[in-house]
């Protein structure tokens, strides 16, 4: 007899990673180059190429296929694939007497490239609208966490500048994502048009979540920086690959994620991009049908970014699982944030990591092609702490059980339907 066994798994995912050149160049000259890397890239097990159509800006994009980073074999074979198309684009461009540079935005140092703020985009690609809809909305609540833990500011001749995200701060094109409940075309339409005014989006690719064309059920994450090292970017697909399966397991199930507290979501947006993981958030308006009244009077009614991070982490324990994820593959995020709410010291994203590598006396140019350099600065500093860290959540992310979250009661989903009436554009 044939039996089958079906597991709500991961979705496609394809990572537009930005770098820094020494030196801005004309597309022009590198002209002779791209044949030859194409070439190269070609013998690769995974499909990558490289974008150069930002040099001219002296930045440049390595864009992977659609992949699928459901086990951590795929995910270190991502790794080694991007590894290497980043040492054969440093090769090439030593022909100009160019090289890949991390970004760190060194736009007051004398000679240096006047690198423009950048970003990494994640494009997430699911089966159905449901599971689009479901996921959209998910990532809205989960935006202030991913800048917290991605956002970079500029590191100049007087060490990082005191800022989450430089680039979110100053652009023009990135917006809180509202809540939707459809993606017909009129109803996006109005969606925008209900952002009236001076210093609002003109259209629904300015949110910091977007849906997008490359495949029929697309979504393309816009508010996570540019990072310097390729392990911190892979480590971010992850938790967004754990957000998706989350997504997924609610859409199968028949259940939605609702508003909640549109103006604590923007609020704590905010804190993230001014102040990073040192940022103070709101706590939700609503925290569920199951939560104790009494309790949440006595809760405060802030909490750190860094908590929220955790709090977040461990909600996804289940997703951890179906992935099949190594602690030390999102130890470059959980290691540091753990530590901080143990008011441990420790570096909880690229932007801490900076500033401390700056400190460092005769410290030494950071290379592009460092690995888990956030975990090794932590872990030197920080042993036991880390080791008690890693033995938690190796528990955590190995442990068998799991179940899907309790469906709200029937008093709860009325109260988020007159809410989402009541914010739904006219």
């Amino acid at each position: 007899m044939l039996t089958s066994i079906s597991r709500i798994g991961c979705g496609r995912h394809r990572l537009i990673k930005t770098f820094a050149l020494s030196r801005v160049v004309a597309e022009m000259q590198l002209f002779e180059l791209v044949g030859a890397l194409d070439a190269r890239l070609a013998c690769l097990p995974l499909p990558v190429s490289v974008d150069w159509s930002q040099s001219r800006r002296g930045l440049i994009r390595i864009v992977t296929g659609d992949v699928w980073l459901n086990s951590s074999s795929n995910r270190k074979l991502l790794l080694s694939c991007l590894s290497d198309t980043l040492y054969l684009v440093d090769q090439l461009l030593e022909r100009l007497g160019l090289s890949v540079a991390v970004c760190t935005g060194q736009a007051g140092k004398a000679g240096s490239n006047p690198q423009l703020p950048s970003g990494d985009d994640h494009l997430l690609i699911l089966d159905s609208q449901e599971e689009l809809l479901t996921c959209f909305n998910l990532l809205r609540e989960c935006v202030p966490q991913l800048i917290a833990i991605s956002g970079r500011a500029d590191v100049g001749t007087r060490g990082v500048e005191p800022l989450g995200s430089k680039r979110l701060s100053e652009s023009g094109h990135h917006f809180g994502c509202p809540y939707i409940v459809d993606t017909a075309p009129d109803y996006l339409s109005q969606v925008v048009q209900h952002y009236r005014g001076h210093g609002s989006p003109r259209n629904l690719q300015q949110f910091d979540v977007t849906l997008d064309s490359c495949a029929p059920h697309a979504l393309r994450v816009r508010c996570i920086d540019s990072q310097s090292f390729l392990t911190t970017s892979i480590a971010h697909a992850v938790l967004l690959q754990a957000i998706v399966i989350r997504s997924r397991r609610l859409a199968q199930a028949g259940q939605r994620v609702f508003p909640g507290d549109t103006k604590a979501l923007e609020a704590n947006r905010l804190a993230a991009i001014a102040f990073g993981i040192d940022g103070r958030f709101d706590r939700p308006f609503m925290d569920g049908p199951d939560s104790d009244a009494t309790e949440l009077a006595r809760r405060p009614d802030k909490t750190t970014a860094a908590q929220a991070c955790l709090d977040l982490f461990r909600q996804l324990a289940y997703e951890w699982r179906i992935l099949g994820v190594e602690f030390d593959e999102i130890a470059e995020f959980l290691l540091g944030v753990s530590l901080r709410c143990r008011h441990e010291g420790g570096v909880c994203n690229e932007n801490e990591w900076w500033k401390a590598h700056e400190r460092e006396p005769n410290h030494q140019a950071a290379s592009v092609l460092s690995e888990y350099a956030l975990t090794q600065w932590n872990r030197q500093r920080y042993p036991h702490q880390c080791e008690e860290i890693r033995a938690s959540w190796e528990d955590v992310i190995h442990k068998e059980s799991g179940i899907l979250p309790v469906a709200p009661d029937k008093e709860y989903i009325l109260s988020c339907l007159r809410q989402e009436e009541l914010s739904s554009p006219r």
